[in-house]
């Protein structure tokens, strides 16, 4: 990278030069990680998003058909695009006099492999199986204790966002055990966090304890786009507990989507 948009070969004994013939030119960055393959005769691309989240990576490619040394007086161009769906949190609570405290957010079922052909410039995406759990990387424990959305508090470190394949996610059945969701391979959200109440007479514990967290769940469904980031925004009020019994009262939330700009959702609790 030699800066302002232009790229050169690393030393004189890599260049290549044109043939007469046309070809076709497929580019992935980063151009090494040991959690992808790439098999050179068919063009297909193998990558597993790893469960730690500081190890994922922000997976992008380019693909330019057809070129000749007289196209584009020989330039190349390669216009890249995100290969992975950006998942981040934000929160606000139900009520004014609820305050919630955060240890972790972990998204459970989700397919964790991604399988595509170059030769398509990624038209098609595939996700597959096994399905894995991903902790949102949040930079240590948050207080949430607002409730206007525009003043919501983040929940994930600037590098902490979730870099997950693009799919279809099937939600958590209700009024069934997150054990079966397990088995069925449905989406939940757990949340790993302490949520009290303040009234005149003092503060009442309605999840977890002044010494311990406790977990708090709810569904996740919906479809991840390649490029696009998905912003929840959680809205503390209740949630189930793991056998899928509603804790105080529902939770909910909303999404927001863009292209890898932004995708917002709230999500009531």
């Amino acid at each position: 990278n030699k800066g302002g948009g232009k790229w050169d070969y690393n030393t004189a004994t890599d260049m290549v030069y044109w043939p007469n013939e046309a070809m076709n030119f497929y580019a992935i960055t980063p151009s090494t990680n040991a959690n992808y393959s790439y098999t050179s005769y068919n063009g297909t691309f193998h990558y597993t998003v790893p469960t730690d989240n500081s190890q994922q990576i922000d997976l992008m490619h380019a693909y330019a058909a057809n070129q000749t040394k007289t196209t584009n007086k020989g330039v190349v161009n390669l216009q890249f695009k995100h290969v992975l769906s950006q998942v981040v949190f934000k929160a606000i609570t139900k009520s004014s006099n609820l305050s919630v405290e955060i240890q972790s957010i972990k998204i459970h079922n989700v397919q964790s492999q991604l399988y595509v052909s170059l030769i398509s410039d990624w038209s098609y995406v595939a996700s597959y199986s096994p399905y894995a759990n991903y902790s949102v990387g949040m930079g240590g424990i948050k207080t949430v204790a607002v409730t206007d959305a525009s003043k919501a508090v983040s929940l994930t470190a600037s590098d902490g966002a979730l870099m997950l394949v693009p799919q279809t996610l099937i939600g958590w059945t209700a009024n069934t055990s997150t054990t079966a969701a397990d088995a069925a391979h449905q989406a939940y959200i757990e949340i790993l966090c302490k949520i009290t109440s303040k009234t005149s007479a003092g503060v009442t514990y309605l999840v977890g304890s002044p010494t311990a967290y406790d977990s708090t769940y709810f569904p996740l469904s919906g479809t991840w786009e390649a490029g696009k980031r998905y912003v929840y925004t959680l809205q503390f009020g209740g949630g189930k507990d793991a056998d899928g019994n509603d804790r105080f009262s529902p939770i909910t939330f909303s999404v927001k989507v863009s292209d890898w700009a932004e995708s917002s959702s709230t999500v009531s609790m």
